[in-house]
């Protein structure tokens, strides 16, 4: 069993990641293997997203002095909580489905201080990340640019064709 002076640190730290973190995801832990577990950490850690199993009660004393209070009453059973830092809230649930390929896990997201569960967790999934939206921008504004250039091209080509004639 760990000391209560090493669970205190565990807590303190939990609880300074929590501040940190844009949003929470709650996975449950049950029939995930323990590979899986290895192989998402490795990912998430690239991405600078948090992963953490820790026991239900010092999640909670660490819940009290964070943003994320009100998930109090959510917090059963065994699960795996997820931390996004960065803008993109829904990350870790995108990462997470992609590699499972199961919605079924995944307990509840929450961010901007509202909670996310069931059907709207599949609606969250699809959202895309911050870096999706601007590669789709760029590619909408290139092609509009280059079928303007093209057009601006084929008027130039018809206006000189006129003339010589």
């Amino acid at each position: 069993m760990i000391k209560i002076d090493k669970k205190k640190i565990i807590v303190n730290k939990i609880s300074i990641l929590l501040n940190k973190s844009t949003s929470i995801s709650l996975i449950n832990l049950n029939n995930i293997k323990t590979n899986d577990i290895n192989n998402l950490r490795k990912i998430f850690y690239k991405n600078n997203i948090g992963i953490f199993i820790i026991k239900n009660n010092m999640l909670n004393i660490a819940l009290n002095e964070s943003p994320f209070s009100f998930l109090k009453n959510k917090i059963k059973n065994s699960n795996i909580i997820l931390l996004s830092y960065n803008i993109d809230f829904n990350l870790p649930l995108k990462i997470f489905y992609e590699y499972k390929k199961n919605i079924e896990y995944i307990k509840l997201i929450c961010f901007n201080g509202k909670i996310y569960e069931g059907d709207n967790i599949k609606y969250i999934c699809n959202i895309l990340t911050y870096k999706e939206l601007l590669n789709k921008l760029i590619f909408i504004l290139k092609e509009k640019s280059i079928l303007n250039l093209y057009n601006i091209l084929k008027k130039l080509l018809k206006i000189k064709s006129n003339q010589e004639l």
